[in-house]
């Protein structure tokens, strides 16, 4: 039995030869880990490179980086994979190395630090070499084969959430009055919704009389020369609300497997960071539409409805912090990235205009940076992209992305005016 993840590096020569081989092979993900080692007063450690005597009780720590631990063996008639080790998928090639011997001769002035003029050195019997690396998960059906239907619908609900709801509603008024125009200022305001959700509300609070108005300005706009905001039509109404509850539903489904994956899973980035960062868009109008039919018409009204949208936004967020930091097992402790995107997404544009350039790349990564990421490097190890051009999907993802982005940033300065 081989264990080529222990095997030291050796320089092939030029009489070896790579062949591939029939060894079947296993593969264990080893995630990130800490070592702590406890020294006592006087304990002089042995293995340190510069001597050191501890003076009082000392805690040391090591980071062992996340690595994949391949062992490599032959099956023979009858046998079967150990059931107890995940079968994730490597490609393997044999070296093989005859026996041979090397002359090695130095000329005058040369030192070879065994002061000889000529050595040999034999290799006396010929050795085989096992060298093993995790196959990608794009070209391992073992891995495609298990995607579940939770992951797919994950994926089209984020897609729909993140890419398409900004724009496919709106397309109507392209064979109304306005036409283009019309169409281009709709998706604008939606765009500025749904990547600085804070801007929108600080607008819909300068523009909206009272609680009645707040959820339609956030959703439809306000025309500058309008004393009112447009009213619901029942197609718009429930497409917003559609949306916003997808967003919900996507950031539930992504957030459960994000949290019980197992310790070992192949995932590299992850699945928080599909839609969770975009929550606050989604938060912001269920809450203004809360306001909307609950809430009183009166200044006192307004500032409790401001009072439960920020603690509802604050609430989440913490709340949704806690839950990955002591459940998520699949971030390779990075799980913070979620909540500092999430923050981004919190920022009033329309405050902040000197920081616009920043805003747009912030906005646009927090919303289809995971999705992406995970697309383009094939991370994630029984998801989508095994079945999928990951480099085309995600190129489409990021300028869709992009261009939303620009709209957002951008119609958030116009609307403001």
């Amino acid at each position: 039995m081989t264990s080529p993840a222990t095997v030291a590096t050796v320089a092939v020569s030029s009489s070896a030869t790579a062949v591939p081989t029939s060894t079947t092979c296993l593969a264990v993900s080893q995630p990130a880990r800490t070592i702590y080692q406890t020294f006592t007063s006087g304990e002089i450690p042995i293995y340190f490179i510069e001597p050191t005597t501890f003076t009082a009780l000392t805690t040391s720590s090591e980071i062992l980086p996340a690595t994949i631990h391949a062992e490599c063996f032959t099956l023979t008639p009858g046998q079967t994979l150990p059931s107890s080790v995940p079968f994730y998928g490597v490609t393997c090639t044999t070296y093989y190395f005859p026996a041979t011997t090397e002359y090695y001769t130095f000329t005058a002035n040369q030192t070879s630090g065994l002061n000889l003029v000529t050595f040999s050195y034999a290799h006396p019997h010929p050795t085989t070499y096992v060298s093993c690396s995790a196959l990608p998960d794009a070209l391992n059906p073992a891995t495609c084969d298990t995607i579940t239907p939770l992951t797919w619908a994950s994926l089209v609900v984020t897609f729909f959430a993140i890419q398409l709801s900004w724009w496919i509603f709106d397309i109507p008024l392209l064979w109304k009055k306005g036409g283009v125009g019309a169409f281009i200022t709709a998706i604008s305001w939606a765009c500025v919704r749904s990547h600085t959700p804070c801007s929108a509300g600080i607008i819909a609070a300068v523009k909206g009389r009272d609680a009645s108005e707040f959820a339609r300005v956030y959703y439809l706009g306000k025309p500058r020369l309008a004393m009112v905001p447009p009213q619901w039509t029942a197609r718009k109404y429930w497409s917003c609300l559609g949306a916003d509850l997808a967003s919900v539903a996507a950031t539930a489904m992504t957030l459960y497997q994000a949290c019980t994956l197992s310790e070992h899973d192949p995932r590299r980035f992850g699945m928080s960071l599909w839609m969770y960062p975009s929550l606050p868009v989604a938060l912001m109008g269920l809450c203004l539409l809360a306001g909307e039919h609950f809430f009183p018409r009166t200044k006192k009204g307004n500032w409790w409805l401001l009072a439960m949208t920020v603690s509802v936004q604050i609430l989440a967020g913490v709340g949704i912090a806690v839950l990955l930091w002591w459940f998520d097992s699949t971030e390779r402790d990075m799980w913070y990235l979620s909540i500092i995107f999430y923050s981004i997404m919190l920022v009033p544009v329309v405050l902040i205009r000197q920081a616009g350039s920043f805003l747009i790349l912030g906005s646009w990564t927090s919303r289809v940076g995971g999705v992406s990421f995970a697309a383009l490097n094939h991370y994630s190890g029984g998801q989508p992209y095994c079945k999928l051009q990951g480099v085309g999907f995600a190129v489409v993802y990021m300028v869709l992305g992009a261009i939303a982005a620009i709209l957002g940033v951008v119609g958030a300065v116009f609307h403001a005016r």
